[in-house]
Formats: C-alpha cells, sequence, structure tokens
C-alpha cells in the first residue's frame, strides 16, 4: 500500500498582504486561512500525514490554528520557499524515522484554502510509485497574451508581441511527486549558484531542471492563493 505526506508550506512572513500578520493567519469565515488549507488535507482520504512548515516569528499564531488537528511536529521555514520546502522534506525523512518515508509527497502553498478534494486525487492518482513522474494541478489560460516592451511611463506598457495561448498553463499547487525524488531534486538545488536558484520558482521547476517530467493536471476549480486584501475578500466571497 501506498502513501502520501502532505506539506504545507507558510513560512512566509505575508509582505505583499501589507498588513500586521501574514495572510494565513488571517480568517477566512470562522478559520484561519491555513487551518483551512490543512484540513483540506487531514481530511483527504488518500493523505496519511500533513505536516507545516512555518516561519518561527509566528509559533503561536501557528499553534492557535492548528490546534486540535491532527498534525506533524511543525518545521522551522528558510529564507525562501525552497530552503522551507527542503527543511520540510528533511524534517518527513525523520518523522518516519521508525518506518519508510512515504512514498509520495503532496507540496501545497498555506495560503491556498480553496483547493478541491477532487483536485487532490487526480494530481495523485497521476503518480506511479515505480516511475519518476511528478503531477501538479493547473488552469490553461484562456485570455490572450501579450508580451510587452518596457516604457518610460509608468502607467502603462507597450505591446511587444501576442504569444500563442494554445499551450500555457498557470501553475498552482498541490505539486506531487515520489518523495525520493523531490527530496534529491531540492537537495540538488541547494547546492546550485543563487542566478539558478532565482529560476525555481515552484517544486515543478526543479523536477524539470533535473530530468523529471511533470504531468499538467486541468482544474477548472478556484484554487488562487491569496496575496492581497482583494484576495481574502473574494474567497470569503467565494465560501
Amino acid at each position: 500500500m501506498t502513501t502520501c505526506a502532505a506539506l504545507i508550506v507558510a513560512a512566509g512572513s505575508g509582505s505583499r498582504f501589507n498588513r500586521e500578520i501574514p495572510k494565513q493567519y488571517h480568517k477566512l469565515g470562522d478559520e484561519t486561512v491555513l487551518r483551512k488549507t490543512v484540513k483540506a488535507f487531514l481530511n483527504h482520504p488518500l493523505i496519511d500525514a500533513v505536516e507545516v512548515v512555518i516561519n518561527p516569528a509566528f509559533v503561536d499564531l501557528y499553534l492557535e490554528s492548528a490546534e486540535g488537528l491532527d498534525v506533524l511536529p511543525y518545521t522551522v521555514g528558510g529564507v525562501t520557499r525552497q530552503e522551507s520546502v527542503l527543511n520540510g522534506l528533511r524534517a518527513l525523512t525523520a518523522n518516519f524515522a521508525e518506518s519508510d518515508p512515504p512514498d509520495f509527497v503532496m507540496i501545497h502553498d498555506g495560503a491556498r484554502p480553496l483547493i478541491q478534494e477532487a483536485a487532490i486525487t487526480d494530481a495523485l492518482n497521476a503518480l506511479d510509485v515505480n516511475t519518476p513522474v511528478g503531477a501538479i494541478v493547473a488552469q490553461k489560460i484562456t485570455d490572450t497574451v501579450k508580451k510587452s516592451i518596457s516604457s518610460e511611463d509608468a502607467d502603462y506598457a507597450l505591446i511587444a508581441e501576442t504569444i500563442d495561448r494554445s499551450s500555457l498553463w498557470l501553475a498552482q499547487t498541490p505539486q506531487a511527486f515520489r518523495f525520493a525524488d523531490i527530496l534529491v531534486c531540492h537537495e540538488k538545488a541547494a547546492k546550485e549558484p543563487d542566478d539558478v536558484k532565482e529560476l525555481f520558482t515552484d517544486d515543478a521547476s526543479l523536477a524539470e531542471k533535473y530530468g523529471i517530467p511533470v504531468k499538467l493536471i486541468n482544474n477548472n476549480t478556484e484554487n488562487f492563493k491569496i496575496t492581497t486584501p482583494e484576495d481574502l475578500e473574494r474567497a470569503v466571497k467565494l465560501l
């Protein structure tokens, strides 16, 4: 029987949210954003364990958000998201010390609380315990895409060309992999020079770099990342 752990990355300070506390600790209805995110995975029948990576500056807020939830001990994040994910993966290895590590891991943003059970299931079902392949939740781009050129006027940019959107997707999370594969990718990425690390904007980009094919799992439901106060208001209305 295969096992899967969910790694919830919530170590950001929320600088773009422009509030005293990070967005993941703001209320979304009667619960915090992070608590709703964590519960989405705890309540999923194919998820065996959930671990959260946090910023230690907000440990009290985390403990309040996670009170009563059956989660693994929290892990302290790093300076970057890459470092936070690597810390979380290493901690999962330690947490499973008395048994084999999980076969699969799903890495998810703590500020995406609207993830649906079906999207988690579809991404996990796209994996194979015997094959190095990843799977990420994503949405096809339907709007016309323009590439810009710089403009001296800060209020607008100039169109350089129209991009063919037929093969373009918006990457989201969760991003799912065989645990051993993505751990190796993150360990390799940690040794790369800074200019290379900057190219790794998500976990799938690491997998691409080190030769692991990644499937795009089409998700038509709301799964946006709460980044601004307006995003929070939008999520409240959807709930």
